[in-house]
């Protein structure tokens, strides 16, 4: 509300400098649960040796304290909300408001420091919490103090977030009751740093008395003083935080160019498949750049082989990196005890295989980035309009008309269900890529009529290509069809001879040879290797007799259908294509035809590649 409303000194220049950014509770449901213990059995109680436990049996679903010790494996909503949220706006400072220890304390930690931060961070964190002891100790509040808490090792707290990503996180103790009540604290034996809290150090000028009476209010005050100054010393040097973010990147890029290790390697081929997934989704999930190996490759003390994964260091997240994967070693000669866990190697600590490699060779060793694939496993691409092609898509609305909004609340309508600042453009060739990078790396697309040319005319497959034949015309007709590969997961659950209800679009142009990759065509007559001629009239318009018309429900104006592909099944990488000939999500009205998408959305994981009969020609 100050920072809002007031229009003294500092805070006009921190509202003029300073984005703030406030969760004013990050567990919500532990708030909630908190407040309710209290008013059930812990309010009225003000003798802190005589009263019931101060806080419930547990904060979140399934976590009580460690849900501040997430910051690395980001197992928990509270975790990936902040995550998300610094990914969106990368602050370059972020504070977190604690409770355990007298008055005020301002973190700085005594060491040893984590050997992977950048020693710029390290400044930051002593440059700040000088500034905030000496502003709020000049205001005559005593027992703020720095230093002589907690090390600085362990990164797994939920404000590391912003340290492992080139910003700098810090944190504040104040002396929470633990309840709303006003009660006498005695700390006259509180010592931490080998030192008593009531005794004056370089670190602690004015130190705490060693009885006092201690509030809810008390507590806010520290806690909202001490953010003021913090607030104040940012909107000061604004350009000082946001060089250093520039520069810790740049410099974990260099690092990684300069120093062992240059990368980590994990192999493909793994005891715990499942458990190598998660740690590349970890890595992912931390901003990790993670690339596929594209060939064999043989290095000084390493072979890696195609589609096994590098991290490499030469990235602006590399230290963190480093500190996920390397052996961890703490100090043998530490002056403190370790404050948390000193070990967190992701390998050991998930059972999977990683290599740490020291031969620079390999940052020139040709990968593929896993974009997109990290975070879907199927990519749907609807139909558009009957004539659309592949320009359309990647170009989208003509950039002239740019800026374009779609947005709320000016027009309620709009920005409903998707919003943007700007629509004008389309998935562009950038777009286009991540697309092809997330199917080589084992992704799915299923494309619905006239989406199929994102794929098919854009080169993406080379053995599958689009046509519009001259003159074909079906006006939404009910069109027999003829399941090809009965035992696909594509085609489960429908008869050999079956329909499908077909509007105008593309089809697609497959080689008869190549015909395998077609588990469902239109029509019954047979189009394959040893089939006759294009002219042969009757004799291959059907496989039998007494096969049902070609048109079941309305008409063909003219043009020729029969034996045409109504779906293709073709294989890039590790990844599929499922490709649609016809639109089966047709205004919800084809309902006989939306079992094949959802075979396909279903079954993605458990497709094959598509094989020639020995047969046919190479």
């Amino acid at each position: 509300y100050r920072l809002a409303v007031e229009d003294r000194e500092p805070f006009e220049t921190i509202r003029h400098n300073v984005i703030t950014l406030i969760t004013p509770v990050l567990e919500v449901d532990g708030r909630t649960r908190q407040v309710e213990w209290y008013r059930r059995h812990v309010a009225g109680h003000t003798d802190r040796n005589n009263m019931p436990p101060r806080s419930p049996p547990f904060w979140g679903h399934y976590t009580f304290h460690d849900n501040n010790r997430d910051g690395i494996m980001v197992s928990q909503p509270l975790t990936r909300n902040y995550l998300a949220a610094f990914f969106e706006w990368r602050p370059t400072v972020s504070l977190d408001l604690h409770e355990s220890v007298p008055l005020l304390y301002v973190s700085g930690g005594t060491g040893p420091y984590n050997e992977t931060i950048d020693p710029l961070t390290i400044g930051e964190w002593h440059m700040l919490a000088n500034y905030e002891v000496a502003r709020v100790t000049g205001m005559g509040m005593p027992g703020v103090w720095t230093w002589g808490f907690y090390t600085g090792w362990y990164h797994g707290y939920l404000l590391w977030v912003t340290n492992n990503h080139n910003s700098m996180g810090r944190f504040y103790e104040t002396f929470g009751n633990g309840t709303a009540e006003t009660m006498e604290r005695d700390i006259s034996d509180a010592s931490y740093a080998g030192k008593k809290i009531t005794t004056r150090q370089w670190y602690r000028s004015v130190p705490p008395p060693a009885k006092l009476d201690w509030s809810m209010r008390n507590n806010t005050n520290y806690m909202q003083t001490g953010a003021i100054a913090s607030l104040e010393m940012v909107a000061e040097n604004p350009r000082l935080f946001l060089e250093n973010f520039y520069r810790k990147g740049v410099r974990a890029i260099e690092r990684g160019r300069g120093q062992p290790p240059y990368a980590f390697h994990i192999p493909a081929e793994q005891r715990d498949r499942d458990a190598a997934r998660q740690l590349i989704h970890i890595l992912r999930l931390q901003g990790i750049e993670v690339g596929v190996v594209t060939k064999d490759t043989e290095l000084e003390d390493h072979e890696l082989a195609e589609g096994d994964l590098i991290v490499s260091s030469n990235q602006p997240f590399g230290p963190l990196a480093r500190n996920l994967l390397m052996k961890q070693e703490f100090p043998a000669d530490a002056e403190h005890s370790p404050y948390d866990d000193v070990a967190w190697t992701l390998g050991l600590m998930l059972g999977v295989e990683t290599n740490r490699i020291d031969d620079a060779a390999v940052l020139g060793v040709a990968v593929d980035a896993l974009n997109l694939r990290r975070d879907f496993d199927v990519l749907l691409i609807p139909q558009f309009g009957g004539g659309t092609r592949a320009k359309s898509i990647v170009a989208g609305v003509h950039p002239k008309w740019s800026p374009l909004a779609y947005t709320t609340p000016e027009y309620p309508s709009h920005g409903v269900i998707l919003s943007s600042e700007d629509i004008t453009g389309g998935i562009g060739f950038v777009g286009l890529e991540a697309i092809r990078l997330f199917v080589e790396a084992g992704g799915t697309v299923v494309a619905l009529g006239s989406g199929t040319t994102l794929v098919t005319e854009t080169g993406m497959v080379h053995d599958v290509s689009v046509k519009r034949p001259s003159g074909l015309n079906t006006p939404g007709s009910v069109i027999t069809a003829k399941v090809l590969q009965p035992d696909s997961p594509l085609t489960y659950g429908y008869p050999e001879l079956t329909h499908l209800f077909r509007g105008n679009g593309p089809l697609f142009s497959v080689a008869k040879h190549r015909r395998y990759l077609v588990p469902l065509q239109f029509g019954t007559k047979y189009v394959g290797p040893d089939a006759e001629g294009d002219d042969d009239d009757e004799a291959d318009k059907s496989d039998s007799d007494d096969a049902p018309p070609l048109v079941q429900s309305g008409g063909i104006v003219k043009g020729e259908l029969d034996g045409e592909a109504a779906m293709v099944h073709i294989t890039l990488g590790d990844g599929h294509f499922v490709l649609f000939a016809w639109n089966p999500m047709h205004r919800h009205i084809n309902q006989h035809d939306h079992a094949l998408v959802y075979n396909a959305l279903l079954f993605w994981n458990d497709l094959e590649q598509p094989a020639a009969p020995e047969s046919a020609s190479p």
